[in-house]
């Protein structure tokens, strides 16, 4: 838990931080949606990184008739999704923040029935469903968390208040579906290198405190062709392709990404619980383990048996399945020890997710959500 978190009332006390570069095209309506709330936020906080098209113009105009205040910043260089998403959070006053893209279009219930959720201090992030839309808001027939491949055990997990043993495995938070409580935030900084604002956020607020979701598309989520990152369905030869060309570095990223979770718990002295703080350990582990099965055949099938029946692959992976894969698929050196054309990790992240300030180039991003379907016995 986060010490000394004693949380006031989230009433009246709601801000959104909203990051932008070159959004015009969409912004407009993404304002508008923040106007028909049923309840508005006490405030709106914009920071732009550097647009060279009329965003700033439409906020403007949008502040000097807006029912609640509005703040517009603009960085003197480029921070990157990121570190924008990091101080615009910073510079809101509230309690309660919600992150906010500048090309969706939040359905009008979205905050009040997300603030309904922040009903005790161990809460610190709560997030939504949402409806895939393309560019013109006609509806793509998904949703974001269908899209995502929630399963019912993980569901479980969360209702348990376990939900730290989903995200430790993969990342389902949305940033553009959530909000965060302040100690959250405070918590969190600085954010990790090779983590994105939303997954950082998010595993840190599962292992410190509580994560909770509304069953509810809250959100019309924007595809359009200038998508960095989006989200869809997994085609079947992501499911089933070997990886092998890129699956050892993956693994190798991940190993890392989580080392910052606990090297930053650390040294920030947060508490966490100890069976969190054992099952990030054991996460880190199985992560390292992956990254390095033995190449010799013999050596590799003794290797991962063992790591089977510590129950890992159960808990990180997906079972036996990916116990399967390790000793049939295991990782080709690539030429010159590079990745198969690709940038080198620490991130990677072929599959649908969160991509906030999407018209900027994103780093690559990690995937936590291949092999990640089994159910934990």
């Amino acid at each position: 838990m986060i010490s000394g978190t004693s949380a006031p009332p989230v009433s009246g006390s709601i801000s959104v931080a909203l990051c932008t570069y070159n959004g015009d095209r969409y912004l407009a309506e993404q304002l508008r949606s923040l106007v028909d709330q049923t309840l508005r936020p006490s405030e709106l906080v914009v920071v732009d990184d550097g647009s060279s098209d009329g965003t700033e113009v439409i906020v403007r105009d949008f502040a000097a008739t807006a029912p609640f205040h509005v703040r517009w910043y603009r960085n003197e260089s480029r921070l990157g999704v990121v570190r924008n998403f990091q101080r615009a959070i910073g510079m809101t006053r509230s309690e309660v923040i919600f992150l906010c893209d500048q090309d969706d279009v939040w359905l009008p219930e979205k905050i009040e029935k997300t603030v309904a959720l922040f009903d005790s201090p161990e809460v610190l992030m709560v997030h939504t469903d949402g409806r895939l839309v393309d560019a013109t808001l006609r509806d793509l027939g998904v949703g974001l968390l269908e899209a995502l491949e929630l399963a019912a055990w993980e569901r479980e997990l969360f209702e348990r208040e376990r939900g730290y043993e989903v995200l430790l495995r993969r990342s389902l938070v949305t940033g553009a579906t959530a909000a965060v409580r302040r100690s959250l935030y405070d918590a969190a900084l600085p954010f990790a290198q090779g983590w994105v604002h939303d997954e950082w956020l998010a595993v840190l607020a599962a292992l410190l405190g509580r994560v909770r979701r509304v069953d509810l598309p809250l959100l019309l989520y924007r595809q359009h062709g200038r998508n960095q990152i989006g989200a869809r369905k997994r085609s079947w030869s992501e499911r089933y392709v070997p990886r092998s060309r890129w699956g050892r570095e993956l693994h190798r990223a991940r190993a890392r990404l989580l080392q910052e979770v606990r090297h930053h718990i650390a040294t920030r002295g947060l508490a966490v619980l100890e069976p969190r703080r054992r099952e990030l350990d054991e996460a880190i582990c199985h992560a390292q383990f992956r990254a390095e099965v033995p190449q010799p055949l013999a050596h590799r099938f003794l290797a991962v048996m063992r790591e089977l029946a510590s129950g890992r692959y159960r808990r990180y992976s997906n079972g036996w399945k990916g116990a399967l894969r390790d000793l049939v698929e295991p990782s080709l050196p690539e030429p010159g020890g590079g990745s198969g054309g690709r940038r080198p990790l620490p991130a990677e992240q072929p599959v649908p997710h969160a991509a906030e300030q999407r018209t900027e180039p994103s780093p690559p991003r990690r995937d936590l959500r291949h092999e990640t379907r089994t159910k934990p016995e």
